[in-house]
């Protein structure tokens, strides 16, 4: 989404009393990764705005924003959020290391969670 701050806003607007808020998103640092295993596709702290090829038959322009981990967490506490709790699923094919591992090496984002979520409640503001 383009406007991270006013999405997060409203979720605390609408959240019932009492209600929590679950933020997931595609991990910032296996988006870093070409699918393709050849190396990082951009810089951790790129322009949010990227733009996704999925194949020439789709004609719609198809645009992720990734962010870093602090500006989410920054997002939800500007928002009037306190984050209780900050979430990173192991890989679901269960790859944990990458040290010395051939199979890792050529499929580097295996290693790496799939989604970063963010447990939080409203902080009384």
């Amino acid at each position: 989404m383009a406007d991270l701050d006013a999405a997060v806003r409203e979720a605390r607007r609408v959240l019932r009393p009492g209600g929590a808020f679950y933020m997931a998103v595609m991990h910032p640092f296996r988006e870093l990764i070409d699918p393709d295993g050849t190396g990082p596709r951009r810089g951790y702290h790129a322009s949010p705005r990227r733009e996704i090829e999925v194949d020439q038959s789709y004609d719609a322009e198809l645009v992720a924003f990734d962010r870093t981990v602090s500006e989410l967490h920054r997002a939800l506490v500007d928002a009037g959020f306190t984050v209780e709790r900050v979430v990173e699923p192991e890989p679901e094919d269960g790859e944990t290391t990458s040290e010395g591992d051939a199979a890792a090496a050529a499929a580097p984002r295996a290693l790496l969670p799939e989604t970063l979520g963010f447990w939080a409640r409203p902080d009384g503001r």
